[in-house]
C-alpha cells in the first residue's frame, strides 16, 4: 500500500468518526446523536462488545445454536458442544444419549433397555448379544432359534411371522370342540358350522346350518375350534360369523341373536361386547341397529359353492364381523386374549343369555326357534 493510499483509508476513517461523533454542546439533548459505532459485519453490534465483528452469526444478542462451531452469543461459558454426562462424548458428534451409561466405545449390555453402545439396536434387537445367555431364544430378537418358526424381531400381526409363529391363511373353523345339542343329523348336526359357509343370500337363510335352542347347557351353544390354531388380533376384524338372517322388507330382518364368548384354555371366557338399543328393552326389535355386538345380524352372501369371495369383505360376504381391540382393557382376561389371541369361541343363543339392563333374557322374535350356525372364519391364525 502507498503512502497516499493509506492517507486516503485514514481521511475516510475520520470523517465517518467525525459524522457519528457528538454534536456541539450547543445542540438540542433530544437530537443528540450516539457515539461512534464500527459494525463490521452488520449484526447490529458494535466492534467493541461483539467478540467476532466479521461475522454476523455472532453477537452478544444472539442465542447459543449447538453443534455449529460458533461462540453465538459471545458468552464462552456457553458450550457449543455440551457433554452433560462428562462421558468424553458430545451429543454433537457421536453420543446417542447425554446419559454416562450410553456412548459409541461402551459395550452393549443385553438387558436394561438401553442402547448402550449407540448403534441403534437394544439389547436381544443388537447382534452383538446374539448367542448370550440373556437372549436365548427369545422371541422377538430377530434371531432364528431353536422352537421359532420365524423371528422377524417385531410383534406386528399380519405380517407373515406373529408370536415366532409362521402365519397362516385366513380359513373357517373346523372342529367342534363341544355341542350338547348335537344330534347327528339335518339341523342338529354340529358338522354342519365347521364344514364351510353356504349363504342363502339376502332374502332366505341357509339349509347347511346347526341349529341352537335356548336350554342353557343343553342345546344353547356350541363351541368352535381351528384345528389347533390360535386366532390372533390384527389389523381390521378379526372374526367373521355367518349366521342365517334374511331380509323382511321395511328394513326389518328376521334374526336370531348369537354372543360371542372367547377363551384361551376352554375354561375362562371373555363375552364380546354387546348391547341392545331399543327404547324399551322388554319388547323385541326387528331393526338391526339395534342390536350392537350380537351375530346373527347381517345375511349371508358367501356361499362356498357358487359365490366364493372374501370372507371379510362385508359388502361380498355379509355376515356379522369383529375386530378383538373392542375387547375393554380393564379386564385382564381381555387384554390376554387381545394381546395373545384366543384358541376357543363360543357361540350362544341370546335369548338363552341375561340382558343385564333388564336383568331378564335377551328379547327373542316369537317365531324364532334358535340361531343356525353356519360358519366362522378367522383372519390371522399361527399354530397354538
Amino acid at each position: 500500500m502507498t503512502a497516499a493510499q493509506f492517507a486516503g483509508i485514514l481521511t475516510t476513517l475520520v470523517l465517518a468518526m467525525t459524522a457519528c461523533g457528538p454534536e456541539s454542546p450547543g445542540d438540542d439533548d433530544d437530537s443528540a446523536t450516539e457515539s461512534p459505532c464500527l459494525d463490521a459485519d452488520r449484526d447490529g453490534s458494535c466492534a467493541d462488545a461483539d467478540c467476532d465483528d466479521l461475522d454476523p452469526d455472532v453477537a452478544p444478542e444472539l442465542t447459543e445454536i449447538l453443534c455449529n462451531d460458533l461462540d453465538d452469543d459471545c458468552e464462552p461459558i456457553t458450550e457449543d458442544a455440551p457433554d452433560a454426562d462428562g462421558d468424553g462424548h458430545s451429543l454433537c458428534v457421536e453420543d446417542c444419549d447425554d446419559d454416562p451409561l450410553s456412548f459409541p466405545a461402551r459395550d452393549e449390555e443385553c438387558r436394561g433397555e438401553l442402547d448402550e453402545d449407540c448403534d441403534g439396536s437394544v439389547d436381544c434387537f443388537d447382534r452383538d448379544c446374539e448367542g448370550t445367555p440373556d437372549c436365548d431364544g427369545l422371541c422377538g430378537n430377530g434371531l432364528l432359534e431353536d422352537g421359532e418358526e420365524c423371528d422377524d424381531a417385531n410383534d406386528t400381526v399380519g405380517d407373515g411371522c406373529s408370536q415366532c409363529r409362521t402365519e397362516i391363511d385366513e380359513q373357517s373353523a373346523g372342529e367342534v370342540a363341544d355341542a350338547p345339542g348335537d344330534l347327528g343329523g339335518g339341523f342338529h348336526d354340529a358338522n354342519n358350522a365347521v364344514n364351510g359357509v353356504r349363504g342363502g343370500g339376502p332374502g332366505r337363510g341357509s339349509t347347511d346350518t346347526f341349529s341352537l335352542g335356548y336350554s342353557d347347557g343343553v342345546d344353547n351353544y356350541i363351541i368352535i375350534r381351528w384345528h389347533g390354531l390360535r386366532v390372533l388380533n390384527g389389523p381390521g376384524t378379526d372374526i367373521a360369523v355367518f349366521e342365517n338372517p334374511f331380509s323382511i322388507g321395511g328394513g326389518q330382518r328376521f334374526m336370531d341373536q348369537v354372543v360371542l364368548y372367547f377363551s384361551q384354555d376352554g375354561q375362562v371366557w371373555v363375552p364380546f361386547p354387546h348391547d341392545y338399543l331399543a327404547a324399551d328393552e322388554t319388547v323385541y326389535s326387528a331393526d338391526p341397529d339395534h342390536w350392537q355386538g350380537f351375530a346373527g345380524i347381517t345375511p349371508v352372501l358367501l356361499n362356498e359353492d357358487n359365490n366364493q369371495v372374501d370372507p371379510f369383505d362385508p359388502f361380498l360376504a355379509g355376515g356379522d364381523h369383529f375386530d378383538l381391540d373392542e375387547l375393554p382393557d380393564q379386564d385382564p382376561d381381555a387384554l390376554s386374549i387381545k394381546e395373545g389371541g384366543f384358541s376357543y369361541l363360543k357361540l350362544v343363543s341370546a335369548p338363552s343369555t341375561p340382558n343385564p339392563n333388564t336383568g331378564e333374557p335377551f328379547v327373542r322374535d316369537l317365531a324364532s326357534d334358535g340361531a343356525d350356525i353356519d360358519g366362522v372364519y378367522a383372519r390371522y391364525l399361527v399354530t397354538d
